[in-house]
């Protein structure tokens, strides 16, 4: 499994975010306080659910209120990808349909 692409509407301090993954190896590099940590717990959220306790639950809420909200698409082995939704407690895993790069005449 492999990480392609994620969109953070609202997650702690982390708003409008968006960003993919190229094939490979990839790092997320940023100064002390920047929502490294923010974004690993984002993607942990999106692959695990909501840790229990309040604590936990209140502590990535977004700072302009509401939901905790975004998406996470991934890519399995095999080829197929799938789109994580998160909005609050509530998680969504849909398969996404894989593009057709063939033409039809």
């Amino acid at each position: 499994m492999r990480f392609v692409e994620f969109n953070i509407e609202g997650f702690g301090q982390l708003k409008n975010v968006t960003g993919r993954f190229p094939p490979g190896l990839s790092l997320i590099l940023g100064e002390n306080e920047s929502g490294k940590t923010t974004l690993m717990n984002f993607f942990r959220y999106c692959l695990f659910g909501c840790l229990t306790g309040v604590q936990i639950v209140m502590l990535y809420l977004p700072l302009d209120g509401g939901n905790q909200r975004g998406q996470l698409t991934i890519e399995a082995f095999n080829g197929e990808s799938l789109c994580l939704s998160m909005n609050g407690k509530k998680l969504v895993f849909q398969k996404k349909q894989k593009k057709d790069n063939r033409r039809h005449f």
